[in-house]
């Protein structure tokens, strides 16, 4: 059983895309035009990338905090994807030197979350609605040495995760 920090004032109005809508945590700003296709097109074209993504949205703080939003396409249930390989390659590709996986429900909607740490970084990677048929893949970077300071931020942010089936 997970608890998240419950203070409405750590994030923004709802945003929505593509099917899939949250709050976003305070000060972030979304990174538009030239600089937006540069980065959604560095993470669409990853080497040894389990998914094929679509890049909706990306947010970024001054204080150390980015948020990509995607939406998966695949084919296949991805809930039975998220194995342990998975989870390996995962730490290989970001040189984590630590990683955790756990599964909750927000509203009844299944999210598997990974936590990959390494010095630098540190990433809750979401997929989300990984029982449905439309996926998500939500990313919550942060600076590991601010970590704290935005905790609350992102699971208030993470609280909000709503979809739109069909």
């Amino acid at each position: 059983h997970l608890d998240f920090v419950n203070d409405s004032s750590l994030v923004g109005q709802r945003k929505h895309f593509n099917g899939i809508s949250l709050c976003l945590p305070t000060r972030m700003e979304k990174i538009e035009n030239d600089k937006f296709s540069v980065i959604k097109n560095q993470l669409e074209k990853i080497k040894n990338s389990y998914f094929i993504t679509n890049v909706l949205a990306v947010y970024q703080n001054a204080d150390s905090m980015v948020l990509i939003i995607s939406q998966i396409n695949h084919d296949s249930l991805i809930y039975n994807e998220l194995d342990k390989e998975f989870e390996d390659g995962l730490a290989l590709n970001l040189g984590a030197d630590y990683i955790n996986k756990g599964q909750f429900s927000i509203g009844g909607l299944k999210i598997i979350q990974f936590i990959v740490s390494n010095e630098e970084i540190t990433n809750y990677k979401l997929y989300i609605n990984v029982k449905g048929t439309t996926y998500y893949q939500i990313d919550y970077l942060i600076n590991t040495k601010y970590f704290n300071i935005f905790r609350g931020r992102k699971e208030m942010s993470i609280s909000t995760i709503k979809i739109k089936e069909g």
